[in-house]
């Protein structure tokens, strides 16, 4: 069920059933910001600063330039510390949230720097990225989702959180509205990181993209090179069971004899998962409410990680 607070009206899954896919949305986030290299609104190497009209650096290296291209492979470096999302951005662009490395030098996964590139989207666009997203890709594939859980044609269909069998969040919460009238594009900077509210097959729609040298529907929606550009690896090792590309990561051990692009993410007892093999245009998409979050050696969760290679083993 996607909800279950009411035992007496339980609300069923469908088709069209929206859930906060927590750090998936990270891949969208980055795809967002290709296309806006795409059609020159964005530099993925030109300096924050220029961008947000502030200054923008690590006080420890004051002179060294961070780029949307930083954000978007987590070396940056950006702490990941929670609570930070209330206070301006122009006090964190140069606070003390970084860590001692050299900017670019080291990958430190960080939520807040990708909720920072959420924010760059928005001031590359002039839009919320909930409207660049509809009008960019959205819309013209008939999809119904967004980052503003109010914004959706019915947010009836957001799915509530189960964590061990405990409610943690409502449709109330997830649906409430992002900002105000007064909120500015570039301003609120935790939406890109993990807010994105989408339905399995349409996250599935999105992921067809990245299979399709950009298409989807006989539509192009990112340049072919864009997409082989996003999805080249990173130079910067992660110290970890996986290589970093553009706002994805790309690992050989997750199905056997297969190079999976994926990302997982975890919200109050959502776990979620997108995994593509561009070599023979296949993908799984998990999205399950109230399982154990038990990691993986490879970071995902084991349900979904079980789920994706039995799918991967046995039927694709």
């Amino acid at each position: 069920y996607a909800n279950k607070e009411d035992l007496d009206h339980p609300v069923p899954i469908l088709e069209n059933t929206k859930y906060r896919v927590a750090s998936v949305s990270k891949v969208f986030t980055a795809m967002l910001a290709m296309a806006e290299v795409d059609d020159g609104m964005l530099d993925l190497d030109a300096n924050l600063s220029d961008l947000f009209g502030f200054g923008f650096y690590n006080p420890k290296y004051p002179h060294t330039p961070l780029t949307m291209r930083m954000l978007l492979t987590h070396t940056a470096g950006l702490s990941n510390k929670e609570g930070l999302y209330h206070e301006d951005l122009s006090s964190v662009a140069h606070g003390q949230e970084y860590y001692l490395a050299l900017p670019g030098n080291k990958y430190c996964y960080s939520n807040l720097g990708l909720g920072i590139a959420g924010a760059a989207v928005e001031k590359a666009s002039g839009k919320t990225i909930s409207q660049y997203a509809r009008e960019r890709f959205f819309e013209p594939m008939g999809i119904d989702a967004s980052y503003d859980g109010s914004l959706l044609s019915d947010p009836s269909l957001v799915a509530d959180c189960y964590n061990n069998g405990k409610h943690k969040r409502s449709n109330k919460v997830l649906t409430k509205p992002v900002g105000n009238k007064k909120t500015q594009p570039g301003e609120i900077y935790y939406l890109g990181q993990g807010n994105l509210l989408i339905s399995a097959i349409d996250l599935a729609k999105v992921s067809t993209i990245l299979l399709n040298d950009g298409m989807y529907d006989s539509r192009q929606y990112l340049r072919s090179d864009t997409v082989k550009n996003m999805l080249s690896v990173h130079p910067i090792d992660t110290k970890a069971d996986y290589n970093q590309c553009i706002g994805i990561r790309k690992s050989a051990d997750l199905v056997h004899q297969r190079d999976i692009y994926y990302h997982n993410g975890n919200y109050y007892g959502i776990l979620s998962l997108m995994a593509i093999d561009p070599s023979d245009k296949s993908g799984v998409i998990i999205i399950t409410s109230g399982a154990h979050p038990t990691r993986e050696n490879n970071t995902v969760f084991k349900v979904c990680n079980d789920v994706m290679r039995y799918c991967y083993n046995d039927i694709i």
